[in-house]
């Protein structure tokens, strides 16, 4: 087993969850949200107190459970803030779990020694309605409320006012784009067009030896802090992005395709906020036989769903390895 980012009483809430008789009942139609929902509802049932000090027993168990066990480190006491956190992501964590545990799930499958059945999904969202325009609301979602079509408006203002450039700035990128009287001409011109190349080598050799080359500096230093104080999530962690920015992606992308129409299917992965591997696959449009574009393309190909998801779990695999 690689990392186990449970304790070890979630972990055996999870497995003894998973064996129930309740959990084999759930019906293959909405399978995912519905196992979801139970591991959900009956974690909070047993474990919404904050966590004492990881004991004796549960840290060698949990050392038994994965590889690489040396540097591990008994859990500490849950703080206010790690408990309030944990019952605020809980939901999330436990959908991914579900997805691992599908048995239609390829990769799960696989290690059951089975083959993952394909499931069919239902779906009353054409893309002949999307394209007409912002379509409604599917069904089982909530209406968008004031507040969030406020907040979505904010968001897409924001996005649109962003500025798309925020690599730092340098001195001797100030000095090109000056009117400094030590800055070269570009005589050399061809076509209408100035050798850019000769320009940039000259400029460089006279930027090296400029006495007031301090001037630029200190100015780029400006620009870059100002950049910096007007996206100031560059700096924020990047587990922290990924709680944030993540959610919201996917958030936007459902959205747009409300208001706008504009549909298809956003595939997107990396390692999550509890360091496993995690893909985010919405589609928002679906042909008048009830497909979406990702089951349109895995059948086109001869494939499942799952395998189709598994092909881009090994690509981010060798992308991040």
């Amino acid at each position: 087993m690689g990392k186990l980012t449970w304790r070890i009483p979630e972990y055996l809430l999870l497995k003894r969850v998973e064996a129930s008789p309740e959990f084999a009942a759930l019906a293959e139609e909405g399978w995912w949200k519905a196992a979801t929902q139970l591991l959900t509802d009956k974690y909070l049932a047993e474990l919404s107190a904050p966590f004492g000090a990881e004991s004796d027993g549960d840290f060698e168990m949990r050392r038994g459970l994965q590889q690489r066990a040396h540097d591990l480190v008994p859990y500490l006491a849950e703080t206010e803030i790690q408990h309030k956190k944990r019952l605020h992501t809980i939901a999330k964590r436990l959908s991914n779990y579900a997805k691992t545990i599908s048995p239609y799930n390829a990769r799960h499958a696989k290690k059951q020694g089975a083959t993952a059945p394909t499931v069919k999904k239902k779906h009353s969202l054409s893309t002949m309605e999307a394209a007409r325009g912002p379509v409604p609301n599917a069904p089982g979602e909530e209406p968008e409320s004031p507040f969030e079509s406020q907040a979505m408006d904010n968001l897409l203002h924001t996005l649109a006012s962003t500025p798309t450039k925020t690599a730092a700035t340098s001195g001797f990128q100030l000095f090109k784009s000056s009117d400094h009287p030590a800055k070269p001409k570009n005589a050399d011109v061809r076509h209408g067009k100035g050798d850019m190349a000769a320009f940039s080598s000259l400029c460089a050799q006279i930027y090296s030896q400029l006495p007031d080359r301090e001037v630029f500096e200190k100015r780029a230093m400006e620009v870059n802090a100002a950049r910096r104080a007007v996206i100031p999530e560059a700096d924020a962690p990047r587990v922290e992005q990924v709680e944030q920015l993540v959610p919201l992606l996917v958030h936007l992308f459902n959205k747009v395709a409300h208001r706008t129409g504009y549909v298809g299917w956003l595939l997107i992965g990396g390692i999550n906020e509890h360091g496993v591997l995690a893909t985010e696959h919405p589609c928002t449009a679906y042909s008048l036989g009830g497909h979406s574009f990702e089951e349109h393309l895995a059948a086109r190909m001869g494939w499942s769903v799952e395998r189709l998801l598994l092909v881009f779990d090994d690509f981010l695999r060798d992308v991040l390895d």
